[in-house]
C-alpha cells in the first residue's frame, strides 16, 4: 500500500527554492485526502487508512478515515475517528476560530453511498455530525468555509439525494450531475444547486468562497450540459 508523506516548505519569495522545514511519515499504509491550515499555521489531514491501524503518536487507530492536527513544526496535537465501522472518505476546510469541517461519502455498494457531514473544533472534540439519505452515486470533491461559518460543499452525484430539507434528482438518466450546496454555520441548508445533462457525466472537482460569502466552483463536463436553463458549449 501507499505511505502518507507531510511535508512543510519555507516562504522563499522570487528567489531559490524554499529548504524542506521538516517531513513528517505516519508509519503506515495510509493516504493523506484532503489538508487545509488554520490561522496559527496548524495543519489539518483527512487520512484515509484503508482498515489499517494508523499511529499519529497517540495510540493505535483503526478506523478508516481520521481526523489529524499537526503543529507548525511537524508535531501530532490530536486524531480523531470519524464513523470507524463505515467506509468514509471526504474532504476538510477550516474556519476562523479553527473548527474543522468535514464532508464526504460512504461507500456502502457500488450504488449507495451515504452523504456524510461533521465539525470538529479546534481540539478534535465533535460539535456535530450529521448524514443525508439518497441511492445513487455521490462523491464529494471539496468544502470550503466562510468568515462567518458558513460552508460550501461541491462534487457529483446520480440518483436522488438529500441535501437537507431539498432534494434533487439527475431523473433516471445514467449520468452524474455536479452539486453545489451551501449550509449555515448552524448546519442548515441555504440553498443547493445542480448541472442538468443528458449525454455526459459531469461534476465539480472544488471550491472557494470569499469574504462576502460567495461561492466559486471549477469541475468539468463532457458534452452537453445546462446551468440554470442555460446551455453551454458542446464539448466532446
Amino acid at each position: 500500500g501507499l505511505l502518507g508523506i507531510l511535508i512543510s516548505l519555507g516562504s522563499n519569495g522570487f528567489g531559490a527554492a524554499p529548504p524542506f522545514q521538516w517531513v513528517n511519515v505516519p508509519g503506515t499504509s495510509a493516504v493523506a485526502t484532503s489538508l487545509a491550515a488554520d490561522g496559527s499555521g496548524n495543519l489539518l489531514v483527512a487520512f484515509n487508512s484503508y482498515g489499517r491501524s494508523l499511529d499519529l503518536g497517540s495510540g493505535v487507530i483503526t478506523g478508516i478515515c481520521v481526523i489529524a492536527k499537526c503543529a507548525n513544526d511537524g508535531r501530532w496535537v490530536w486524531t480523531k475517528e470519524l464513523r470507524p465501522a463505515e467506509q468514509l472518505d471526504g474532504r476538510i476546510a477550516v474556519d476562523g476560530l479553527g473548527n474543522t469541517i468535514f464532508a464526504g461519502q460512504i461507500y456502502r455498494s457500488r450504488y449507495d453511498y451515504g452523504f456524510y457531514v461533521a465539525r470538529l473544533d479546534s481540539s478534535g472534540g465533535l460539535n456535530w455530525e450529521k448524514s443525508f439519505v439518497g441511492l445513487g452515486r455521490f462523491y464529494v470533491g471539496g468544502v470550503a468555509v466562510s468568515t462567518n461559518g458558513d460552508y460550501a460543499i461541491v462534487g457529483e452525484f446520480s440518483g436522488t439525494r438529500d441535501f437537507g430539507g431539498h432534494s434533487l434528482s439527475t431523473d433516471g438518466t445514467p449520468y452524474s450531475a455536479f452539486f453545489v450546496a451551501k449550509y449555515d454555520s448552524s448546519n442548515a441548508l441555504r440553498w443547493v444547486r445542480m448541472s442538468t445533462s443528458n449525454a455526459s457525466d459531469n461534476g465539480a472537482a472544488a471550491v472557494s468562497m470569499n469574504s462576502l460569502g460567495d461561492v466559486f466552483v471549477v469541475g468539468g463536463y463532457e458534452g452537453i450540459i445546462s446551468l440554470n436553463g442555460n446551455q453551454l458549449p458542446v464539448y466532446g
